[in-house]
């Protein structure tokens, strides 16, 4: 009897094991987006495949993307494109969708280790046409401001589109020229190319202009204005960070005419937008999307935004970083967060939509991530993980995305931003937040120069730049040396100061960002500004003596080997 009774003990055992382990699978969605569904023993949501591998798969699909108006790749123009490349309506929102864009795709190009120069140039020609094809009118309030909307039946963009069209045609969003404006000048640091700086110049002195004081009930600039008439509608606008970095990098390369408005644009930021309160009727999270008119209407992406901004500066933003960065995210949280089975916490994107859109979901895992490395606690890793996961399975075997993440109702293309442009940069900063996810390495193709002349020209790429020969084989530079020169001393003129000197004085081991490479502490300080202010003088001299940061940069280094790298007194 005691045999039969352990017996049925064991098999009901067993029937119980199986049935709940049954019943646990059951509950997962065995397919996601485009893929079959991959768990970890706990059953929380593993990628498809590792996310790097995903990303390397969607830049592919858009450069392989056909031309189309005017030599453009369709999806410049088309916020509406479908999985084969088409434009399917004619509204477009090319601030937001460009901007975004150009940003993804300068933190793509260095973390594949600038390996592939059709990265930059498919960069620049976003840059190219945010200036040609997208600015109002030249006369009026907001004279050849970056558009917000627009309709690609026209290039040069002829009228708004979309919530700014219901107001007329040359109605557009001042923050969105924020967006366009911060990202041209970080296109400009890339490439040294002073178009891109102008237009960033010409934007935040034009929000200048028509800055106002912000208070409780209003932002600092209206949601829309008409550009050419200056009548607004919308007393609050929630996407103040963007106007706030382009303030800052203009600060940055010595434009201190800006420094009077982001002080008071900050001051309200940290006073007013993030303490209000988070009611419909007081929040001043509210208006962002292109699509969107009520007044009313809160969003995830812009408090997400400012967290972001907040981690990265920390106390170069405020001393108090930490919390105030942690209020923006716990509002994105509290008011628009969705589980999912496997873990998963998504984001929803605004009262009227609280569906799982692209750019507004994966915001929420770039940020949680960058939070997590900045020391704000575990779970934030775990989000971050578990979301992107999420978001890389409505990524295609060909690289294809979907702009809507969600259980129901995605398919490939549609909105571009949420697709493309505004998610790449979000999987970007998670890896670089937490270096364990960067799973897959990529680096430069390595050049073997073949033996003999005639085999030369096999030889496509040198660094990041397409080969030159003339008629013999004899190698050319890809430009003349003094416009190397010109570009490189730029490049290193725009040096952010660490600890009140240039970071390449203090740095032998500098990344592609002015930053410390590998934690590679080792310096040679004598070699290297001695060298540098020989240099330096040369330069000064050969060129005219005209540029005066040329002396400035000079001084720097002299200053630094006689007042950091002496050895002691005595000896």
């Amino acid at each position: 009897m005691k045999k039969i009774a352990l017996f049925f003990s064991l098999t009901l055992f067993l029937f119980s094991s199986v049935f709940s382990t049954y019943l646990f699978a059951r509950d997962l969605p065995q397919k996601i987006g485009f893929h079959k569904a991959v768990y970890d023993k706990e059953g929380k949501l593993l990628p498809w495949i590792p996310w790097s591998r995903a990303l390397v798969k969607e830049m592919k699909w858009y450069q392989n993307h056909p031309k189309g108006k005017k030599g453009y790749p369709v999806f410049f123009y088309a916020t509406f494109m479908d999985e084969n490349y088409k434009s399917y309506r004619t509204d477009f929102i090319p601030a937001t969708q460009l901007g975004m864009g150009i940003i993804s795709y300068i933190k793509y190009y260095y973390y594949t280790g600038r390996a592939d120069p059709k990265i930059l140039k498919s960069t620049c020609l976003m840059g190219d046409f945010i200036i040609k094809e997208t600015l109002t009118p030249d006369k009026g309030a907001y004279p050849r401001f970056t558009r917000s909307t627009g309709h690609n039946t026209d290039l040069p963009v002829k009228k708004s589109s979309q919530g700014d069209e219901k107001l007329g045609p040359n109605v557009i969003e001042p923050d969105k020229g924020g967006i366009a404006g911060y990202a041209l000048i970080r296109l400009y640091e890339v490439t040294g190319e002073e178009k891109y700086l102008n237009q960033a110049l010409h934007n935040a002195d034009v929000l200048i202009k028509n800055m106002r004081e912000g208070n409780a009930q209003r932002s600092p600039w209206p949601f829309r204005v008409d550009a050419v008439t200056g009548k607004y509608r919308g007393e609050r606008s929630a996407n103040m960070v963007y106007i706030l970095r382009l303030f800052d990098k203009l600060l940055e390369h010595g434009y201190a005419r800006f420094r009077p408005a982001r002080v008071k644009l900050w001051n309200w930021i940290r006073n007013y937008q993030i303490p209000a309160p988070y009611n419909r009727k007081e929040s001043l999270w509210v208006q962002f999307f292109e699509d969107m008119s009520p007044d009313d209407n809160r969003n995830s992406w812009a408090p997400l935004n400012t967290a972001r901004y907040l981690i990265e500066k920390k106390d170069a933003l405020d001393s108090n970083w930490k919390e105030l960065a942690r209020q923006c995210i716990d509002f994105a949280m509290t008011h628009f967060s969705l589980q999912r089975p496997g873990g998963v916490t998504l984001m929803g994107e605004q009262d009227v939509d609280k569906r799982e859109w692209g750019g507004a979901c994966s915001t929420l895992g770039g940020v949680a991530a960058m939070f997590y490395a900045a020391g704000g606690g575990e779970k934030y890793k775990e989000i971050a993980y578990r979301n992107l996961n999420w978001v890389s399975y409505f990524i295609d075997e060909d690289g294809g995305p979907a702009a809507l993440c969600g259980a129901k109702g995605w398919k490939k293309g549609s909105w571009q931003e949420d697709c493309h442009t505004d998610v790449v940069h979000n999987f970007l900063d998670a890896m670089n937040a937490v270096p364990q996810w960067k799973i897959y390495r990529f680096e430069k193709k390595k050049i073997i120069l073949p033996k003999g002349l005639q085999n030369r020209k096999n030889v496509k790429i040198i660094c990041s730049h397409e080969v030159k020969y003339d008629k013999n084989g004899i190698l050319l530079p890809w430009t003349s040396w003094k416009d190397a020169l010109h570009r490189e001393m730029n490049w290193y003129l725009k040096s952010p100061l660490v600890n009140g000197y240039p970071s390449f004085t203090v740095y032998t081991f500098m990344d592609g960002e002015y930053k410390l490479f590998r934690d590679w502490a080792t310096l040679i300080p004598a070699t290297q500004n001695g060298m540098g202010i020989i240099s330096y003088l040369k330069y000064y001299n050969y060129s005219g003596r005209k540029d005066k940061r040329i002396i400035k940069y000079a001084r720097y280094m002299g200053d630094y080997l006689i007042k950091e790298a002496v050895t002691p007194d005595e000896g």
